[in-house]
């Protein structure tokens, strides 16, 4: 990424100081100082805080001294949601001990990951970062017990085909997680089988049994940028956790990179600190910069995407609509990103993605002996959702 970077908006300056929490604060109150003497557009600071999933972080760093000045009429909202964010937290934490124990009961194997759990090693506090779910990772074999567990618990599935077992071989294929919903307590939960989104079976074994307990160990800060780097890192909050575990633990990077190297994930670790570099130099240290010089074309072209989504703040995710020359820039990302993987795991991947897409699983729901239309019916669907999209944008273009 070239050096010649360009001037980022105001409301991203904002945001990236309310992103994460440092041991020391006086420096982002320094540049909180100097931010407030720029001319304010408290509309897109409040819309940046929002898209980037950062009340109460950002309740926190402003609080009452900056809160107004940076969002007028915006910061009552902004608490609003940050106690919002809190009851929820503490919802989801509860939730997440009474699983934890149901599963060890059942001898279950079960790893949560993210969730209210990171937010309590990293700040001491379940509720200060934000979290929508909780992501748990069972065996692929236990998958089903773990999922009637679930179910069990009260627990209903979200927006999948019927769980008969004609229906699990296409569901453990093409789908890497459920989603099922408590309607009583209104939490969410995403069930994973895999670390990786794509069948893998050369990489999936790599990753290593269980997490430490009390700290982030090499393998789940991995994890974490895996994630951002999968999602173009399009919301500050993943970086912002990058951040906070390095300055607590500054030895990861290091430590780090042989199992990095195992799991094919160097590109990934060089697009995150090409992007820490850009949006927050001071925080680069010897170790970071030794691997920013490991750059790859690959890592390049991927730390450039997910800039330009950061500048741009137009990710699919946050305008409502994926148009297709957004789909093909996503999808020639994933390529890189995937480049990790065997090459007859990644046709086979594309394959899936083009025959068997999950949206249109869910939208169909065939029967069993139905499943050979789905490749049939799949450019169909995929020309019926485009032209819908492109409607929808010519009516807000002219609206």
């Amino acid at each position: 990424m070239s050096d010649q970077n360009p001037a980022l908006p105001f409301p991203l300056q904002l945001a990236r100081l309310c992103a994460w929490r440092p041991l020391e604060t006086g420096a982002r109150d320094r540049q909180l100082a100097e931010l407030a003497s720029e001319p304010q557009n408290l509309d897109a600071n409040w819309r940046y805080l929002q898209d980037h999933r950062l009340w109460g972080l950002a309740a926190e760093t402003l609080g009452e001294r900056w809160g107004a000045h940076f969002l007028g009429p915006h910061w009552q909202a902004l608490q609003q949601r940050a106690r919002q964010q809190k009851l929820s937290l503490l919802k989801l934490a509860a939730m997440q001990q009474r699983l934890e124990q149901a599963f060890a009961q059942a001898r279950l194997a079960l790893r949560v990951l993210k969730g209210p759990g990171l937010s309590q090693r990293l700040y001491g506090d379940a509720t200060v970062r934000h979290s929508k779910d909780l992501d748990l990772l069972v065996p692929v074999d236990q998958l089903w017990q773990a999922c009637g567990l679930l179910q069990h618990q009260g627990f209903v599935l979200q927006d999948t085909p019927p769980l008969q077992t004609e229906n699990r071989r296409l569901i453990a294929r093409h789908y890497w997680h459920l989603t099922l919903l408590h309607p009583q307590h209104q939490v969410l939960v995403e069930l994973h089988w895999r670390f990786e989104p794509v069948q893998a079976p050369s990489r999936e074994p790599l990753w290593p049994e269980q997490f430490a307990v009390n700290r982030v160990d090499e393998a789940e800060f991995l994890y974490l940028i895996h994630h951002g780097s999968r999602h173009h890192w399009f919301r500050l909050k993943w970086l912002g956790d990058i951040l906070a575990i390095s300055e607590r633990q500054p030895n990861l990077w290091q430590s780090c990179q042989p199992l990095a190297e195992i799991l094919g994930l160097q590109n990934a670790l060089v697009q995150a600190v090409t992007l820490i570099q850009w949006l927050w130099p001071e925080q680069m240290t010897a170790a970071m910069q030794t691997i920013r010089q490991q750059e790859s074309s690959g890592a390049r072209l991927m730390a450039l995407e997910a800039r330009r989504y950061l500048l741009a703040h137009d990710y699919p995710e946050l305008k409502g609509k994926s148009l297709l020359s957004d789909r093909w820039r996503m999808h020639y990302y994933q390529w890189q990103l995937n480049a990790r993987y065997q090459p007859r795991e990644r046709w086979l991947n594309l394959r899936d993605r083009l025959m068997y897409a999950p949206c249109d699983i869910e939208q169909l729901q065939l029967p069993a002996h139905r499943h050979w239309c789905y490749p049939l019916l799949r450019l169909p669907l995929l020309a019926r959702r485009w032209w819908i999209a492109r409607t929808d944008l010519k009516a807000v273009r002219h609206g």
